[in-house]
């Protein structure tokens, strides 16, 4: 059973582990309190009383690559073109403070059936730079057992962005369904979903594929697939491999995620843009409430211009 509280990275799995632990089994008073506490979060035992709610504020010290949303500090070369671009508009990195607000609210109407909420804003600052932005995330899903270990999700999202010289705007609405089981590795969730996105200058189908695992081991491991549609003159995401895991080493939990991806379809003055993207990061908590972040990624264009290489660290203390 403490295997299956050891990882919150999938709550449905942990609680699916959960009961089939228990299942069928005597149990001591504290334990039946902890399943009953849980299993009500998802509409079960008569769900939640009522719709409850609670928010925490995140403060977070970290590094960016490009603060004011500008462009590369060199210059465009496009065959035996050669371009300079203008000096106010390249990008500026460097050390930033953040401060984001979590909101989370959760109301249940059946077994296995609740509609969820997450909410958050964030304003992070640079005092090299004096410069400052915002960004802002809403997801809405609604999530419904059909059967003992089936379910079918929906979740709708919207993200903005907003910098000094640039801006982003996307939504999405995904539908998946999941199936849920146990062998001989732990408890393993698999799920299929279809997703719509719609960004500034185009829209966009893809197809997300996922397996999750609380391993007998005490590991969670996870393998993600998403698959984008050609979009004609866009530079738009055609598969996104993540890989996810976490473990317990000496009393404490690290996380580790790797992403490969791979974009194509974009054109810049008539010549063809794709890129390659590469990331590593481990993440610990090193003390209560809070967290470190390190890692690396990578950029590498066909379009010499729009390569780029960074380190990822950031510092983040959740009140």
């Amino acid at each position: 059973m403490a295997n299956c509280l050891a990882f919150t990275e999938n709550e449905r799995l942990a609680n699916y582990c959960l009961l089939e632990t228990v299942s069928g089994k005597l149990v001591d008073e504290n334990t039946a309190a902890i399943v009953f506490q849980r299993l009500s979060f998802e509409g079960y035992f008569g769900g939640l009383p009522k719709a409850i709610s609670d928010y925490d504020i995140t403060p977070t010290l970290y590094y960016s690559d490009n603060i004011n949303g500008g462009n590369p500090d060199k210059k465009l070369k496009l065959g035996n073109l050669e371009f300079d671009g203008e000096p106010d508009l390249v990008a500026k990195e460097g050390t930033v403070v953040g401060v984001r607000l979590n909101g989370n609210s959760r109301f249940t109407y059946g077994e296995g059936r609740y509609l969820n909420t997450t909410v958050s804003a964030s304003l992070a600052y640079s005092p090299e730079h004096s410069l400052s932005y915002t960004q802002t995330n809403l997801q809405v899903c609604t999530k419904n057992k059909i059967r003992r270990n089936a379910h079918i999700d929906v979740c709708a999202s919207a993200n903005k962005q907003n910098k000094e010289i640039s801006s982003s705007d996307e939504s999405s609405l995904t539908s998946s369904y999941s199936r849920m089981f146990i062998n001989e590795f732990g408890a393993t969730e698999v799920k299929m979903g279809l997703r719509r996105l719609s960004a500034q200058d185009y829209q966009q189908n893809q197809l997300t594929l996922s397996s999750d695992l609380i391993h007998t081991n005490n590991g969670f491991y996870s393998l993600g697939l998403i698959l984008g549609e050609s979009v004609k003159d866009q530079l738009t995401t055609r598969y996104v491999i993540n890989v996810n895991a976490a473990k317990y080493y000496a009393g404490r939990k690290y996380n580790l995620s790797f992403t490969h991806g791979f974009s194509d379809g974009g054109k810049l003055l008539g010549v063809d843009r794709n890129e390659r993207t590469h990331s590593l990061v481990i993440s610990t908590a090193i003390h209560a409430n809070t967290s470190l972040s390190i890692g690396y990624a990578n950029v590498r264009s066909s379009i010499g211009y729009f390569d780029r290489s960074y380190p990822i660290v950031s510092l983040t203390r959740k009140w």
